[in-house]
């Protein structure tokens, strides 16, 4: 019985298109303060992409808290917009897009400094959000901390130096 249903699953999966095995992401965020005159100004943060089948990447600093206003049907789609920055409300930063992708990891690094528009200071926390797209109607989301699909992963929570 196991061996049948292995099977069955190994047909299955063989059927599927190749990215919907494709989990586009980046690695744990690394973050390096900038000083001036000894007291922090910003942050510098270095982190790996995974594209997989995606051509564009668009990289941000979240609230770590999405707010969905009542009455909202499709809270998924929601919090993909919050995320790409499509919507307003979520993202305290965009740290950029990176376009023509390959599907080859690349490093980005991104200095970001604290000021009283973007609302960042020292020792507060944010989520790195890498939004994966290939026409900017749909969304991958990777880091989002109340994310569309997972909440709740620090793996991409940073706390600001």
């Amino acid at each position: 019985m196991k061996t049948g249903v292995l099977s069955l699953l190994l047909l299955l999966s063989s059927l599927l298109p190749r990215d919907a095995f494709a989990v586009a992401r980046h690695d744990r965020p690394r973050t390096r303060p900038i000083t001036e005159g000894g007291k922090p100004k910003g942050v510098t943060i270095t982190l790996t992409v995974h594209p997989e089948t995606y051509q564009n990447v668009r990289i941000g600093l979240g609230r770590m808290k999405a707010s969905i206003p009542a009455g909202t049907t499709d809270s998924r789609s929601y919090k993909r917009e919050l995320g790409s920055g499509q919507r307003k409300g979520y993202l305290l930063a965009r740290l950029g897009e990176q376009t023509g992708l390959t599907g080859q990891r690349i490093q980005l690094k991104y200095q970001v400094l604290y000021s009283k528009r973007n609302g960042l200071k020292p020792g507060m926390k944010v989520d790195v959000i890498s939004a994966f797209f290939n026409k900017p109607t749909y969304f991958h989301i990777y880091g989002m901390f109340d994310g569309p699909v997972n909440t709740g992963d620090p793996a991409s929570v940073i706390t600001l130096p």
